[in-house]
């Protein structure tokens, strides 16, 4: 009787490490290495006849951020297009600035001025540590681009996709390479950086307000939209 129940310990030991081994593996499988989630920031080629974008931000009077610092993002349409901005840290994680929750479209009309995480905000956007590859971009097309992962807001104002994510980070690769094939495409670095060069991670925090009484801050003001 011994015998037996020391085997099937044994057996019961045996399937349990299996089982855990089964596990981690698909785990393994459905996880994306960082170069996928890094890979956004340098999809398509910028040809002669790129639709323009002014980029500007609050760059501190010494010519860089620090860590800690607000960091605000003007962006100026000089004919009408459409837009997404992007953040991409060294893990691979993906923070999309815009379009957002409040503001799903893409679209920005001609002579619009943009400003992300401006004093209207219900949120900043605060300097972190040096990335090594990770960094902000803008993509402009003249053609729409549907973001449809709408279930990575959950509740959120800004969609947010681990880097660990595979199939979501290739939807999202997928709809930027389509837009990317149209005439007129641009990418642009949004340049935070710190004194050393490198990027600098970014990352949003709530200012406390209520998000409802935030919700006028995406209304036009004199030819501007503030988030």
């Amino acid at each position: 009787m011994r015998t037996n129940a020391r085997w099937w310990g044994i057996l019961a030991s045996f399937w349990t490490v299996l089982a855990l081994g089964t596990l981690a593996a698909a785990l393994a499988a459905e996880m994306a290495p960082p170069e996928l989630g890094l890979s956004l920031l340098h999809v398509g080629e910028v040809k002669a006849g790129a639709v323009e974008l002014r980029v500007s931000t609050n760059t501190p009077a010494q010519g860089f951020f620090s860590a800690g610092d607000r960091v605000i993002i003007t962006l100026e349409a000089p004919r009408e297009l459409y837009l997404t901005v992007l953040h991409v840290s060294d893990s691979g994680d993906v923070t999309i600035f815009y379009p957002d929750k409040e503001k799903a479209e893409t679209a920005v009309a001609a002579g619009e001025k943009l400003v992300l995480f401006g004093p209207k905000s219900n949120a900043q956007l605060v300097a972190g540590k040096e990335l090594s590859k990770g960094g902000t971009v803008a993509f402009v097309s003249p053609r729409q681009f549907s973001v449809a992962l709408m279930r990575f807001f959950q509740g959120k104002q800004w969609m947010e996709i681990s880097g660990t994510a595979e199939r979501d980070l290739k939807l999202l690769k997928e709809k930027l390479e389509i837009i990317c094939r149209d005439k007129g495409f641009n990418r642009i670095e949004i340049p935070i950086k710190a004194k050393s060069g490198k990027n600098l991670a970014l990352g949003i925090t709530k200012q406390g307000r209520a998000l409802a009484k935030a919700k006028s801050t995406h209304r036009r003001v004199a030819g501007s939209r503030y988030q």
